[in-house]
């Protein structure tokens, strides 16, 4: 079983699917750079018109890939976390102490841009 097939059978699948057509999959790529981006700068409460704009596209196009910010800020995780298991099939191909340290290195990549998206997936959960 590679990493792959583990992410797949562990990470939940967004509800949201990455569109067909080449111009749509353009501005959906485009919309979760962007929200990335402005998740990281201005936590999860970045203005979802200036997520819009950073794409290059409008905030209909926005609403029509992602209906609610929650849809959003769960397919940019989800993004990121795929990125991280690429990172590990990646690193499998190199000599074990370099493998380690590309994945950790990445990895540190991964937790450095979490707070936002963090406090955007917790928002609702009760305090400890």
């Amino acid at each position: 079983m590679t990493g792959t097939d583990v992410a797949d059978s562990t990470i939940a699948r967004p509800l949201i699917q990455r569109p067909q057509r080449a111009d749509a999959r353009r501005n959906f790529d485009a919309l979760l750079a962007a929200a990335r981006d402005a998740f990281a700068e201005d936590g999860a409460g970045a203005s979802l018109e200036e997520i819009a704009r950073r794409a290059g596209v409008g905030i209909g196009t926005l609403y029509r890939n992602f209906p609610t910010r929650d849809a959003l800020v769960e397919a940019v995780y989800v993004e990121e976390v795929e990125a991280v298991v690429r990172a590990a099939d990646d690193a499998a191909a190199l000599e074990p102490w370099e493998a380690v340290q590309a994945w950790l290195r990445r990895f540190l990549l991964y937790v450095g841009t979490k707070k936002a998206l963090l406090e955007g997936l917790n928002k609702d959960s009760p305090s400890c």
